[in-house]
């Protein structure tokens, strides 16, 4: 039974459908929650946009603590489809559909608990924001040349973690790389 459902599992991971269905399930869940954000509770569009901003920085740390420690760890359940990524990275590969909804819907209730409907509604739409620009990010690194500097540096970053897999764990930032020392330089830029 568990051959066939990792099996299945596998095979969704891969499939374009997923990935498709994930941006758009997830896309309008984020809509979902910026409409909370600004029409409960009337607070000040500014509170709005900077638990947003906010909520988009914290993403960008349990992004990397996820990759690094979720991703490539072998007795975790996501192990094998990063592998499969490693392995051929202009695959389309990303976490189940339901997966990333779940979690933000669980995540959605425990703020709102906390804090209230609309602060909840904006830490959730930044989280959302977040996981899709991610998820672009990610999938556009192995496909697409950019024209900015700020997007062929980070594509660069993240491919040279595909040759050193325990450095550059970051997508959307390099910062955190940079503060726990996995960031990856090379013996061209290093200086002593």
């Amino acid at each position: 039974m568990f051959a066939a459902l990792d099996r299945h599992m596998l095979n969704l991971i891969q499939s374009k459908r997923n990935y498709v269905a994930m941006n758009i399930v997830n896309g309008f869940l984020m809509l979902f929650y910026v409409f909370l954000g600004f029409s409960q509770e009337r607070r000040p569009w500014s509170i709005i946009a900077i638990l947003i901003f906010i909520s988009f920085s914290i993403f960008q740390f349990i992004e990397y603590l996820v990759h690094r420690y979720l991703f490539h760890n072998p007795k975790s359940f996501s192990y094998k489809g990063h592998v499969l990524h490693h392995d051929k990275p202009t695959g389309t590969f990303s976490l189940p559909w339901f997966i990333p909804f779940l979690i933000s819907i669980v995540l959605f209730f425990i703020i709102y608990l906390l804090i209230g409907l609309s602060l909840a509604g904006a830490l959730s739409a930044g989280i959302m924001l977040a996981y899709l620009y991610y998820e672009y990010m990610h999938y556009s690194f192995h496909r697409y040349p950019h024209r900015t500097r700020y997007y062929r540096r980070l594509k660069a970053f993240h491919l040279v973690h595909h040759k050193v897999a325990y450095t550059n764990f970051g997508v959307t930032t390099t910062l955190w790389d940079r503060v726990f020392g996995t960031h990856y330089l090379s013996k061209k830029k290093r200086t002593f």
